[in-house]
């Protein structure tokens, strides 16, 4: 990746899950690039994305090495002070409730929309941008 992640913006379960299987290929190589420069600079993550990985990896891999690399990055992260850990909040719920019948968008997708507004994050790296098209003040970056 050529460019440098700005300081507002969050990356996606699925480029955290691409960095960590390297059965992915070509989205390995660039996910484990951003994934590296999220690392060596201040960023934001939202506990719910963490959770997600986790979740995509145990659900999906079998492999125990996976899992255990998986729940190490996890733990990197938590122990990161540059890394700002985002928590939702009640009323983080009741907009993503909002943006989900307004632009008709999955509801886990808008808790992190909302999270993201709320936080003044702009910009998300995911390679779902339709998940988050038509949100006010969301720009997804498809990096693949």
């Amino acid at each position: 990746m050529q460019t440098e992640l700005k300081n507002t913006c969050l990356v996606d379960t699925n480029i955290f899950v691409y960095a960590l299987v390297k059965e992915e290929g070509r989205k390995h190589g660039i996910a484990s690039e951003i994934v590296e420069m999220y690392y060596s600079q201040k960023s934001f993550v939202t506990l719910q994305i963490l959770g997600e990985v986790f979740n995509v990896i145990i659900s999906k891999y079998k492999d125990k090495e996976i899992l255990d690399i998986c729940k190490e990055m996890i733990e990197q992260i938590m122990l990161i002070d540059d890394v700002n850990k985002l928590h939702y909040t009640g009323k983080t719920i009741m907009s993503a409730t909002e943006f989900s019948i307004k632009y008709r968008k999955p509801f886990w997708d808008c808790l992190i929309a909302a999270t993201m507004i709320e936080n003044n994050i702009k910009v998300i790296y995911t390679e779902n941008v339709s998940d988050y098209e038509g949100i006010p003040g969301i720009k997804a970056v498809n990096p693949f």
